[in-house]
C-alpha cells in the first residue's frame, strides 16, 4: 500500500517516525505540509541524505526537529538553519561539529537551539551561552 496513500499526514502538525527504509517515502509524502510543526526521526541504520534534507525544507512550519543518530553533517545543518519558524534540532549521535554550531549562532542569533554531543551540551544559539538541554524538548 505505501504512506503515499495516507494522505491525512498532510494535516499532522506532529510526527514521529523510526521506520529507517520509510523515512524517503515519508518525508516525499508529507512535503509542503504547512502545518507540521515537530519532526522525529530516527535512522540509525539510514543516514538522511541531501534529498531527505530537501524534503524537510519543504516542512516550512517546523518548530523542532529531531535528527538524532540520523547523520547529519555541517552542510545540512546550515541549509535546516534557513527554516524559518525553527527553534530546537537535535543532532545528538550526528556528525554535527560544536564549530558549526557557533557558526550557525552567529548567523541566525538567538532563534535556534541546537543540541549537539559530546557529554550532552547543548549551544545555544547565542554568543557565549551553553546550558543543558533536556533529551525531549517541546518548545512552548
Amino acid at each position: 500500500v505505501g504512506l503515499k496513500n495516507f494522505h491525512l499526514l498532510k494535516r499532522l502538525n506532529y510526527i514521529s517516525f523510526d521506520l529507517n527504509k520509510y523515512i524517503p517515502e515519508l518525508l516525499e509524502t508529507i512535503a509542503g505540509n504547512t502545518q507540521l510543526e515537530t519532526l522525529y526521526l530516527s535512522t540509525p541504520d539510514k543516514p538522511i541524505t541531501e534529498s531527505d534534507i530537501k524534503q524537510i525544507l519543504t516542512l516550512t512550519s517546523l518548530v523542532t526537529l529531531n535528527l538524532e543518530n540520523t547523520g547529519v553533517t555541517d552542510e545540512m545543518l546550515q541549509q535546516l538553519a534557513t527554516l524559518p519558524h525553527l527553534k530546537y534540532i537535535n543532532a545528538r549521535g550526528c556528525k554535527v561539529s560544536r564549530q558549526e554550531v557557533e557558526k550557525t549562532a552567529a548567523k541566525y542569533g538567538n532563534r535556534i537551539t541546537v543540541a549537539i554531543d559530546p557529554a550532552e551540551l547543548t549551544k545555544s544559539i547565542k554568543k557565549g551561552t551553553t546550558e543543558e538541554m533536556p533529551d525531549f524538548y517541546e518548545p512552548k
